[in-house]
């Protein structure tokens, strides 16, 4: 819903593509996010002529690294996967952790990319008016977003500062490492233990 609601200022930069995933409808799941989003649209005004050419709507992405070298700022949620994802591919990335999971887990996740200058973070908000028709429905002002979004359009040295930060952060041996702690564990090796994993200090980075 946020990514249809600033598709009006995104585009009113002719130099400006969009590439959005909007989910898969899941089996047992009522929400389907392709038939939002293509409801929401025709609720927008402002779009400009030929805006359908900009943007590529797929339900699911099979192909992430394709995109991902396509795409000058990826803006997407703040778990595990996708800011790994963001790091491999050393992508600058807006991220929107999602509220309310045990542990505010992805927010911490946001923080930490934050303070090491590898992504920044918008934070969302719950539209309490949605309550009693729709339940608990978590949303972004657009114009929080594009408060941070669009100045990294505009500044590719910030977007290539990102990018080489988030390239230092990508550790490509580290599902190795983990994998030769299980199997010690688990007594398939001897000793003397594996190397232990790199650790963050706290102190400086939430």
């Amino acid at each position: 819903r946020l990514m249809v609601d600033v598709l009006p200022t995104l585009l009113s930069d002719p130099a400006v593509w969009v590439i959005h995933g909007t989910g898969k409808r899941l089996r047992g799941n009522a929400y389907d996010g392709m038939a939002d989003v293509k409801a929401r649209t025709q609720k927008v005004s402002g779009l400009p002529e030929g805006w359908e050419q900009r943007v590529l709507r797929k339900d699911f992405f099979h192909d992430m690294g394709t995109y991902y070298a396509a795409s000058d700022v990826v803006v997407c949620r703040a778990g595990a996967g996708s800011l790994n994802e963001v790091c491999a591919y050393g992508v600058a990335a807006v991220t929107i952790p999602k509220a309310n999971l045990p542990g505010d887990h992805q927010a911490c996740n946001a923080r930490v990319m934050e303070r090491l200058g590898a992504a920044s973070v918008v934070y969302e908000r719950v539209a309490v008016e949605s309550l009693e028709s729709e339940g608990a429905i978590e949303s972004v002002d657009p114009e929080a977003l594009m408060a941070v979004l669009g100045p990294l359009l505009e500044a590719p040295e910030a977007r290539e500062a990102m990018c080489q930060k988030a390239r230092d952060l990508y550790d490509p041996g580290t599902n190795g490492r983990i994998a030769d702690w299980l199997e010690h564990m688990l007594g398939f090796r001897g000793e003397p233990e594996p190397p232990g994993l790199p650790v963050l200090e706290a102190e400086r980075v939430l």
